[in-house]
């Protein structure tokens, strides 16, 4: 008797196991931006990052950040580009050099990004 509500124990577990795993996936929000990029400067306190400001369909200021975000396509991050990529929501990423460093606002941090030829 003791094996038979052993099994339906051990059972009863690994289905419960099986259906609602112990690991969980972070939920991040990922928004989309498109159009000409009208203003690129490196952001001088929070080095290597790219200030980037577009302008169009899904305009915005948003950073590029080396080694985070990914470039596709011609990889040319300068003014008069037309650009396409995706986001996640952020602040506080562009410093530039004041009495102290000065927040620059931006609206998010650029995960993808890709550029046309001009």
């Amino acid at each position: 008797m003791k094996k038979i509500l052993l099994l339906y124990i051990s059972s009863a577990l690994i289905i419960l196991v099986m259906l609602f795993p112990f690991r969980t996936n972070a939920a991040v929000t990922l928004f989309n931006f498109g159009g000409r990029i009208t203003y690129v400067t490196l952001c001088t306190c929070s080095v290597p990052n790219l200030y980037i400001y577009v302008v169009g369909p899904k305009p915005g200021a948003f950073v590029y950040v080396f080694g985070a975000s990914i470039s596709y396509m011609w990889y040319i991050l300068y003014e008069g580009v037309a650009t396409k990529g995706i986001y996640t929501p952020s602040t506080g990423q562009c410093w530039m050099v004041g009495e102290p460093c000065v927040l620059w606002p931006t609206i998010g941090q650029i995960k993808i990004i890709g550029t046309s030829l001009e």
